[in-house]
């Protein structure tokens, strides 16, 4: 019989952390909201978050925490405060809040403006589904495709208006652009049984 070939020593190594999948990676943003909701209480975060969104408070104003609670580091530019301010209500959440969000899609930052699309989608702002419309044709591209992912998650099929920007975004000749609204028109096909509304297959 042919000698049995020796056991490679690698098959006797223990696997380590680095070799075994743990899972998805933390969120730095969900750990940071966290750690502010366990020293400042909920609903006081939420307060302080909707004050920055909407500029009725202003970093590191007297009486506030730092900022750097929320961001992990200094506000650079003032639109910073705002969008990790839009990040909190991602993580926590008071219906008081939701005119902050609605004021927030129209913000002058179009990072602003795309973490409040992510808040409208997430809570079922429903009222914010005409402002989501018009950011169909927000001049910053990736704003016009949350817009349109957003659009599946709160928008109607009886109305109008979201039904006729998400058929023209089909059409867009940004492929990026199209390819979410083809999938927020299947979402609402989904979400109101509703086959009729899916986009005609490309052939």
């Amino acid at each position: 019989m042919p000698e049995e070939s020796p056991t490679p020593e690698s098959a006797h190594i223990t696997p380590t952390s680095a070799t075994i999948t743990s899972g998805p990676r933390p969120d730095p943003v969900a750990e940071r909201v966290e750690a502010a909701a366990l020293r400042l209480g909920v609903n006081p975060l939420v307060d302080w978050a909707t004050r920055l969104l909407t500029g009725a408070a202003q970093p590191d104003d007297d009486g506030d925490p730092s900022i750097e609670l929320l961001g992990g580091m200094p506000a650079l530019e003032p639109w910073m405060a705002r969008v990790w301010a839009a990040q909190v209500l991602l993580h926590r959440w008071h219906h008081a809040a939701a005119p902050a969000v609605l004021a927030g899609l129209s913000d002058e930052a179009w990072q602003v403006r795309s973490v409040c699309l992510k808040v409208a989608a997430l809570r079922d702002i429903t009222d914010a589904e005409l402002t989501v419309v018009s950011r169909l044709d927000d001049p910053e591209p990736s704003v016009r495709v949350e817009a349109a992912t957003t659009l599946g998650e709160l928008g109607s099929v009886d109305t109008s208006g979201t039904m006729i920007g998400l058929n023209n975004a089909v059409m867009s000749t940004d492929s990026v652009m199209a390819d979410a609204a083809e999938r927020a028109l299947e979402r609402l096909a989904e979400r109101f049984d509703r086959p009729d509304v899916r986009p005609a297959s490309q052939y």
